[in-house]
């Protein structure tokens, strides 16, 4: 079963009331998905807005495992013509994976020569 996980400064995590925040679902050590959750409420709360956009940071990882283009903001967006909103991650920005641990080796892991 996939695991989620989400940045601890989420205000839902501090008694505010849950509106929207961002989860990164893993499995086998392994990030697997990219989970914008939002509520109805804040959607439909763009609709009144006057620029009818919000943009908001995607939280970041300090690494990823496997190298990609990753979002940055994560935007709600609604369109008064054709009367729809869209959820869009953007900014994709490329990240080098990180060497797996076991790979990586020190001075103290050299023999000694002689």
């Amino acid at each position: 079963m996939e695991s989620h996980w989400l940045d601890p400064s989420s205000p839902e995590l501090s008694g505010e009331r849950f509106s929207q925040t961002f989860i990164y679902g893993s499995y086998e050590g392994r990030v697997t998905t990219l989970e914008p959750m939002i509520t109805h409420a804040f959607i439909e709360s763009v609709r009144a807005q006057a620029s009818q956009v919000v943009t908001m940071e995607v939280p970041q990882p300090r690494l990823v495992a496997k190298p990609g283009r990753y979002p940055t903001p994560l935007s709600v967006r609604y369109d008064a013509e054709l009367t729809e909103f869209t959820v869009a991650l953007e900014g994709l920005t490329h990240r080098p994976a990180v060497i797996a641990l076991e790979n990586i080796t020190s001075d103290y892991d050299q023999p000694e020569s002689e």
